[in-house]
């Protein structure tokens, strides 16, 4: 392996010096021959380890939400092989599938089968890629006095985090598509604060999630997410509440 990922910080958890590369986005969400030029950071041994166990459990899933080809592709090519080998997951979604009615252009219902998923499995997920991608990017380290937070964005949501984060002024600006759209994310750094950072992703195309509380019947395709010291969250939750 290139000593350029040795010896150094971890990405991750800003503590430990590094063992190795690791890929920011898992190679196996990808097919064989889309695998090249994947963001990569440094890794310590743990982190590697924790992180890996999340994705054996979101590759062998996430495809069957998917709307990329390469999804389908992954779902006949890959995923069996990795569900033989997690019997347990692959009897917990042939068990717990079940069809709800979703809402389809021009406020048309129609049945989608949907699998469970075990939501905080994404967003560890993700926090791995939020301080992977804030590292390869910007040279950035989020330790543990930022706060990460992670959500499924509804239509709504898609619309708070375009006023909120993506129409105001920043101090960088990224916009990535990594296999012809297997993953798609663009990313924003604030530009008083360097570890503050907001960011969309698309998996296959528009994974597809439903399940959020307060908005039952709709469907999120983005995934979004936002950095920054926890006492910045902590002071506009306070005016949240001052307003209500």
């Amino acid at each position: 392996m290139s000593k350029k990922y040795k010896g150094k910080l971890c990405a991750y958890c800003c503590k430990e010096l590094s063992v190795t590369g690791d890929h920011v986005f898992a190679r196996e969400f990808f097919l064989i021959d889309k695998r090249d030029n994947l963001p990569k950071v440094p890794s310590c041994k743990k982190c590697n380890q924790d992180k890996s166990e999340i994705e054996h459990y979101l590759t062998a899933l996430l495809p069957f939400g998917g709307r990329h080809k390469d999804a389908h592709e992954n779902l006949k090519g890959m995923v069996p092989k990795r569900l033989r080998k997690n019997p347990k997951l692959h009897r917990n979604l042939a068990e717990k599938q079940a069809y709800i009615l979703t809402k389809r252009p021009l406020d048309l219902l129609s049945p989608s089968m949907v699998l469970p998923v075990n939501f905080e499995s994404i967003t560890t997920l993700f926090k791995y890629i939020v301080k992977g991608l804030a590292n390869y990017h910007w040279g950035v380290y989020l330790n543990d006095d930022i706060l990460i937070e992670i959500m499924a964005l509804t239509t709504a949501g898609e619309k708070f985090y375009e006023e909120r984060f993506f129409r105001l002024n920043c101090k960088a600006r990224v916009k990535e598509t990594l296999a012809e759209n297997t993953f798609w994310y663009e990313g924003v750094q604030g530009v008083d604060c360097p570890q503050i950072t907001a960011w969309r992703f698309s998996v296959y195309n528009g994974l597809q999630l439903a399940g959020d509380s307060e908005s039952p019947d709709e469907i999120s395709s983005v995934i979004g997410a936002h950095s920054g010291p926890k006492y910045i969250f902590e002071n506009a939750n306070k005016k949240m509440k001052m307003k209500t």
